[in-house]
């Protein structure tokens, strides 16, 4: 008997008037054994149900996803992952989703005297009944409820199940047998303006994803109130993979220090995967005496009031990156001079004017400044940058604390599936080694920076634990 694993079997909606809902269903046996054996899964969507039905032979029922009901005419049973269910010959019931959640189930039936396993029968109502009355559904795996049920069941149908308790063991995966993932447009929120890093590199992945999986991306951009709309709609959204996250420290692992009282809670979405990073720089005028951070430590220590740097107006990555740096020093920040602008664009012209005397922003930002010959950089964070590979970063210059990249990401809302995650995982991950893909991505002043959602959601929780202490907050 060839058994054929679900991955390799595409999962179809049944058009059966058998069930009310939707329901998706998954041959598990080779078709040449359907004369002698039914082996399927079927997945029911919240509130999807067969009608009355009966079958001609025994049927078993392995529960493997969800709460659901089966139910006889004399007895119901709420089924949940592991419960074991026996049905008797020409017994009338019915099986289904509760309203509320998927189920998931594997039913194993045999041929029985010519007919075929799928061969049943609708009743409409509650009559009809074509086997011998029996007082309640069969729990089998539940001790002191085999009853008569488990005496009735032969043997042949018991050397089935352990086939399919088998099948089980060598690896089926029941959320693999969900519908076909993407098969319909997908929503990518960023929660800025169109242009900024972020959305950049959300449509590079955006326009890379419809090539792979053949359906439309589309990257819609909800700026303002803190990202935290944007923030909001996706965590809201329907955890099916269609609506996720173009995701950064600013609408992450910043937000909780940034906004008081905030209506969710950043570490319950579902992190995919990070997948850039670019390392801040350090930009001063190109006239200046200062070369390198230890200067820049020097001149803060010198006069902190006088000492004037670029900020976002409150809490964002290059404030991040200066409050490392101000604390690493053992600077109050709060005695030093921010200048609020719009952006790591503004901030290198500030220094290029003179108007501040640091800033930091993406290399992007200042680098034909530095090519004018207005700008020179002192320093870099995280790691060094393709574009400056000789300017060392605030660690290899003495300062072990500032370490802060800019990265970017792809979330989504709470309890996404496991299987939507790994296919977003898998392709993120490839998509990185695509040597087209990362010259696109140098462009922007990034570099692959792969973490896996596992990776990713301990790398945010430390962020969001570093912030608090930096902004005071722990």
């Amino acid at each position: 008997m060839k058994v054929i694993r679900i991955s390799e079997v595409k999962a179809e909606e049944s058009k059966s008037n058998l069930f009310v809902g939707r329901v998706l269903r998954q041959q598990l046996i080779d078709e040449k054994m359907a004369d002698q054996l039914l082996l399927s899964l079927g997945t029911f969507s919240p509130g999807a149900k067969t009608l009355w039905h009966t079958h001609p032979t025994e049927q078993v029922l392995y529960v493997v996803e969800g709460k659901g009901i089966v139910a006889t005419e004399d007895d119901e049973v709420i089924a949940t992952p592991g419960t074991i269910l026996y049905i008797p010959a020409g017994e009338n019931h019915w099986h289904g989703a509760t309203p509320d959640t998927s189920f998931a189930h594997i039913s194993i039936v045999p041929r029985s005297g010519g007919a075929p396993p799928y061969l049943i029968s609708h009743n409409p109502g509650a009559g009809g009944r074509r086997g011998p009355k029996v007082s309640r559904v069969c729990q089998i795996n539940r001790k002191g409820e085999n009853g008569m049920h488990q005496k009735k069941m032969n043997c042949r149908l018991w050397i089935l199940f352990l086939v399919m308790v088998s099948l089980l063991a060598g690896g089926v995966d029941p959320a693999q047998a969900q519908e076909k993932y993407p098969s319909r447009a997908i929503e990518i929120i960023v929660p800025f303006v169109p242009g900024g890093s972020t959305d950049l590199v959300g449509r590079l992945i955006a326009d890379n994803l419809k090539k792979k999986w053949g359906v439309p991306l589309n990257v819609v951009n909800k700026p303002g109130g803190n990202t935290v709309p944007a923030n909001l709609e996706v965590h809201q959204s329907k955890p099916d993979g269609y609506t996720v996250f173009s995701d950064s420290q600013s609408s992450c692992s910043l937000l909780e220090a940034a906004v008081k009282d905030l209506p969710f809670k950043v570490l319950d979405r579902t992190f995919i995967a990070l997948s850039t990073a670019s390392p801040h720089i350090f930009y001063a005028n190109a006239a200046s005496p200062i070369k390198n951070l230890k200067d820049v430590e020097a001149e803060v220590k010198k006069n902190p009031g006088e000492f004037t740097w670029g900020s976002f107006g409150g809490v964002g990555a290059g404030d991040f990156l200066w409050r490392q740096f101000f604390k690493g020093i053992g600077v109050d920040v709060s005695k030093t001079k921010p200048v609020v602008t719009r952006g790591g664009a503004e901030i290198v012209s500030f220094v290029a004017g003179n108007h501040i005397k640091l800033g930091t922003a993406s290399p992007t930002s200042g680098l034909s400044h530095v090519r004018a010959g207005t700008v020179k950089v002192v320093g870099v964070s995280g790691f060094r940058s393709p574009d400056f590979p000789d300017v060392p970063t605030a660690v290899e210059q003495g300062f072990p604390t500032v370490t802060a990249v800019f990265w970017t990401g792809i979330t989504g809302p709470p309890k996404l599936p496991s299987h939507i995650v790994k296919k977003w995982e898998e392709a993120i991950q490839e998509m990185l080694k695509d040597p087209e893909f990362t010259s696109k991505l140098k462009n922007l002043g990034f570099v692959p920076f792969y973490k896996n959602s596992n990776s990713a959601q301990e790398y945010v929780a430390r962020e969001m634990e570093e912030a608090a202490r930096l902004w005071g907050f722990k």
